[in-house]
Parts: C-alpha cells; sequence; structure tokens
C-alpha cells in the first residue's frame, strides 16, 4: 500500500530533523496550566445561572450553615430529587471559601481538572504517546459541554469523572495491575453523584469489553467478594439516613425518578430519540466533525491484535484499546437514546473515550488533516466575522470584549488548521486550548447581557433593600433558590415547582408554597408584598387577572426577570 501524502511528510521531516528531549514533559504541563486558566479564570465572578445553580448553590449553603450534611434543604424543606454528592462538594467549597459563587462552584472545577488528569493517565495506560495523551486532553478541555459542565455546579460533572475513573481502574485490572478496590470506591462516588444509572453503565460496558477481549486478567481480578459489599458500606448508610429522615425518599427516588424516568414522558426532560444527535453534536463542538472519522477508525482496528504503539510497560493490543473504548461509549449512548428522559448532559461521561479516540485518531500515521485543516479553517472564518456580526446588531453591553475573544479565538483555529496542513494535526488541539485560555480573559468580561437573561443576581441587588423590608417574597415561576442564596431569607412559591412537588408531599409543614387560590389571602394580609416572576410580557400583563383583588406596581424589569409590588387591595362593591 502506497505511503499518505501526510505520513510521507512526516517521516521526511522526521528524517531531517534532530531528535529532541523534553518536549512531551513540557507539552502536557502547558495543556494542565492552559486547562486551568480555561476552567477557572472568572468563576467567581459570574452569577449562579438558572434553573440549577440557584438550588445546588442554597441547599449547599444551607447544609454547611446548619451542619445536617444528611437532608439537603432550601429555605429550610427538604430537597430530594439528587443523591447527596454535589452539595456535599460545594457545602465543603462553602466551609473553605465562603459563602458565594467562588464558594460553591471551585469544587466542579477542580473536580473537572481530576477528570482531565484521569483522561491523561488513562491515555498512558492504554500505551498511547505522551502527545496523544497530552492531545486527548486538550480535546476534552475544549469539549463545549465539558467546559461549561466544569464551571457550573451540575451533578453530571461528577458523574463523569467518578466513572472515568472507574475505567481507569477496571483496564488497569486487565493488564494486570492494581486498581479493583479503586474500581469499586469510584463506583461508590458514582452512585452518590447520580444514583444506580451510573454504576449500571460500567458494569453494562465492561461486560461487553471483558467477553470481547482476547486476553488479560480473570474475571476474579476485579475483588468480586470484597467490591460489592465495601461499595454497600460507602453507600447505604446515608440512605438509611435520609429514610429516617424524610420517609418515604428511598421510593420516590428508585421508582419514580431514576427507573420512570426510562419509560415514561411525564417524569422530566421528555426528549424524542432523535434528540441525541444534536445533543452529542453540540457538546463535543468543536470537536464534532473529527468524531465519526474516529469512531470508524476504531471500529476498523477492533480487530487488529497488534501494539497500539506505546511507550509504557507491556504492549496493549490494539483490539483490547478499541474494544474498551467503543464499549464504553456505545452503552451510555444507547441507553440514553432509547431512554423518554435524556439532556445533553447525559452524555457527558463518554466524553473522555471520545476524546481519547479523537486523538488517537489524529496521531495515527495518516491523519484526518484535511478535515481539521478545512474544518477548523471554517470555523476561525467564521468566528474572526463574528465581530462584524455584532455591528448590525442592538448595541450590547461587554460587545468590544466578545469582539477581542473572538478575534483571540479565531486566531487559535487558523493556528490549528495551519499546524493540519503541515502534517502536525495532533498539535491542533494544543493550539485551540490555548487560544481558548487567553480568550477567556476578554470573554468572561463581556458576558453581562448573558448573565443579566440567564440570572436574578442583579435584579435581586437592585432591589435588595425593598426584597429585605418585604414582608413575604413571593415567587411566581422565578428560579428556585436564587433570593434565598443572595439574600439569605425565605421566598413563599406560587404553586409547586417540579423540583419540589416529593419534598411538599413528604414534608407538608414546611409551608413554603401556596397555590393561586391562596395568594390574595396572603397579599392582602401583607401590603407591600413583593413578587419576583420571570419576565414575560403576557405574564405581567395578566398579573391583575390572575389577583384581581390586588392593585400592583411594577418596580423593576430586565432581560429575564421582573418585581412587582402589591400596592393595595382594590376595595370590593
Amino acid at each position: 500500500m502506497s505511503e499518505c501524502p501526510v505520513a510521507r511528510r512526516q517521516n521526511e521531516a522526521a528524517r531531517h530533523t534532530p531528535p529532541r528531549s523534553g518536549t512531551s514533559g513540557g507539552s502536557i504541563v502547558v495543556v494542565f496550566l492552559a486547562s486551568a486558566m480555561l476552567l477557572l479564570w472568572g468563576l467567581g465572578t459570574r452569577p449562579l445561572y438558572e434553573p440549577d445553580e440557584g438550588r445546588y448553590g442554597q441547599a449547599a449553603h444551607e447544609m454547611a450553615e446548619s451542619g445536617d450534611w444528611v437532608v439537603p434543604r432550601i429555605g429550610g424543606v427538604p430537597y430530594v430529587e439528587k443523591p447527596p454528592l454535589v452539595y456535599w462538594v460545594s457545602a465543603l467549597g462553602v466551609t473553605l471559601v465562603g459563602h458565594s459563587e467562588w464558594g460553591v462552584r471551585l469544587p466542579i472545577a477542580l473536580i473537572a481538572l481530576l477528570g482531565l488528569a484521569l483522561t491523561y493517565r488513562l491515555a498512558r495506560e492504554l500505551d498511547r504517546p505522551r502527545d496523544e495523551a497530552a492531545a486527548a486532553v486538550a480535546i476534552l478541555a475544549t469539549s463545549g459541554l465539558y467546559l461549561g459542565a466544569a464551571r457550573v455546579i451540575i451533578t453530571d460533572l461528577l458523574l463523569c469523572v467518578s466513572l472515568l475513573g472507574a475505567f481507569l481502574c477496571v483496564f488497569r485490572v486487565h493488564r494486570g495491575r492494581a486498581g479493583a478496590i479503586g474500581m469499586w470506591l469510584c463506583l461508590a462516588l458514582a452512585w452518590l453523584a447520580k444514583g444506580p444509572v451510573g454504576p449500571a453503565l460500567f458494569v453494562t460496558s465492561i461486560a461487553i469489553f471483558w467477553w470481547r477481549r482476547s486476553e488479560g486478567a480473570t474475571w476474579r481480578a476485579l475483588r468480586p467478594l470484597v467490591g460489592p459489599p465495601l461499595l454497600a458500606a460507602l453507600v447505604i448508610p446515608w440512605h438509611i439516613a435520609i429514610e429516617r429522615e424524610v420517609p418515604g425518599f428511598l421510593r420516590h427516588f428508585y421508582l419514580t425518578v431514576t427507573l420512570s424516568a426510562l419509560y415514561s414522558e411525564k417524569i422530566h426532560h421528555p426528549s424524542p430519540p432523535y434528540m441525541s444527535i444534536p445533543f452529542l453534536a453540540g457538546g463535543l463542538a468543536p470537536w464534532t466533525l473529527l468524531v465519526p472519522t474516529a469512531l470508524v477508525a476504531s471500529w476498523r482496528s477492533r480487530g487488529d491484535a497488534g501494539s497500539s504503539g506505546g511507550q509504557s510497560g507491556a504492549a496493549v493490543d490494539g483490539r483490547s484499546t478499541s474494544m474498551f473504548l467503543l464499549a464504553w461509549i456505545a452503552v451510555p449512548a444507547i441507553i440514553f437514546t432509547l431512554s423518554k428522559a435524556k439532556l445533553a448532559t447525559y452524555f457527558l461521561p463518554i466524553y473522555p473515550a471520545m476524546a481519547i479516540l479523537v486523538a488517537r485518531n489524529l496521531g495515527a500515521a495518516c491523519p484526518p488533516a484535511r478535515i481539521v485543516t478545512w474544518g477548523f479553517g471554517g470555523i476561525a472564518a467564521a468566528i474572526a466575522l463574528s465581530p462584524i456580526a455584532l455591528a448590525f446588531l442592538p448595541p450590547v453591553e461587554g460587545a468590544a470584549w466578545l469582539a477581542a475573544g473572538a478575534i483571540v479565538l479565531a486566531a487559535g483555529f487558523a493556528g490549528a488548521a495551519i499546524l493540519a496542513a503541515r502534517g502536525q494535526a495532533l498539535r491542533a488541539p494544543l493550539a485551540v486550548l490555548l487560544a481558548g485560555a487567553l480568550a477567556a480573559v476578554p470573554i468572561s468580561g463581556g458576558l453581562g447581557a448573558i448573565d443579566a437573561r440567564a440570572s436574578s443576581r442583579d435584579i435581586i441587588h437592585r432591589n435588595e433593600a425593598l426584597l429585605r423590608e418585604a414582608p413575604v417574597v413571593l415567587s411566581l415561576r422565578a428560579p428556585v433558590g436564587m433570593v434565598e442564596f443572595y439574600l439569605h431569607r425565605p421566598v413563599v412559591h406560587i404553586s409547586t415547582p417540579h423540583d419540589f412537588e416529593t419534598a411538599r408531599a413528604l414534608a407538608p409543614e414546611a409551608g413554603r408554597f401556596i397555590e393561586y387560590s391562596e395568594v390574595e389571602e396572603v397579599l392582602l394580609a401583607n401590603p407591600g408584598a413583593v413578587i419576583l416572576l420571570e419576565r414575560s410580557r403576557r405574564r405581567l400583563e395578566k398579573l391583575p387577572h390572575f389577583f384581581p383583588s390586588t392593585r400592583f406596581e411594577t418596580v423593576d424589569v430586565d432581560e429575564g426577570f421582573a418585581i412587582v409590588r402589591a400596592v393595595a387591595p382594590i376595595a370590593g362593591p
């Protein structure tokens, strides 16, 4: 077979280039420094975003303040829709750093950095070269969804990193190394992050891999007699404790939230099967174009028993590497595609495997250089033209900062395209990562308009005196936890947000929820009551229709939210 042009150029360059020492070690240091910059810059300056961060942040604050590490609460009401790990790590951040956006987010970002380190270690365990492992880290760090999840409070990121640790440990066991106990510890963390779905996905993927592999350690090396009791000892105590505090939690979480979500569209986040495609395509951007070729190359190499080309210890055959990564990717992708309930973040656990596959394909003898060159060249051109588009739109706060960030990003993608054209496709991810780290500075300074629409922090701070002095603050479809987090005062919700349906059923005496029919009675009993609501012209116009016995005054309105005050009751006939 004739040598492809890219490989020919690489080999020719290698013959005329003297060997260099220390390059790989230096590149991984640069990759992790740039990743830290990308994940941590401006982490505490952005407000908590809706809808999840207000709820998780306030629950973590109340947990740290009260010392009750068993039952998450918001405004004193049990919030029992998720296992405790996300509240534990964020509460730890509040305890160590203080009550702030930085405090509740920092542990999540650090765990995301740990995920990058585990990805590098796994790539090396798969016998991938150092530069290829560094490229995998850069790809994962710049994947849109992983980057976004690392900078907010979210349970799916914790599940992703926990399962990544378990996959690393099980592959070490496959190679005859230590790791079985670490695997069971990681599965316990996955269970406490998201429930049994994480361990179930892992076990199914590994069962397929273990069945299809050609050689390796026996199943006894997984410590099946020691591991499950260890997992149970770590997971069951919290379940017993919360069931005592909130009777009915176990039935609700395992039957309604977890099991019913697979086949019912009435639980939460219903999405048709085809939504998996845009979820994955958008979440993996800008590397989406390279995923199909990486999957095809890996599928074709699943029967290749030759060495995967690494440099660390005993060689790993290409068949094991391909089957391991493909089983890891396929099981969650299929299960969540068929599930009635799904979000883009549900697919996060497969991203580290995708990053390693893409890096492996970029490091191949004949990488997809044309796709990288033309694809990233097109992305660079589109980003470079975006500041021009801003000139034809209504004035946006921080537009100059956003334009500066766009120019830096465009330069990074252009550099990636040039590197690929010169036969150095494996360095393209580093170029994108460095540009992203530099662009994080101006972009974080230009997100004011987005923050105003995605968070109610600004309108709460502008009206802090009014909200503190009001006899009661009502919430009409406004985000849960925001007033509580920023002002430390309780809120009464009109109707029951879906997050608290279980809490209201299990703890009806909490008194934080009222029906529409009860609102006017509350307003009449509390002159000057304030209502925080999602901004909607229709909702503002219909407010007097909903509550005809009260006259309202609009106090403040911004991009996403509004505050109205009940001025006086309307006299009856």
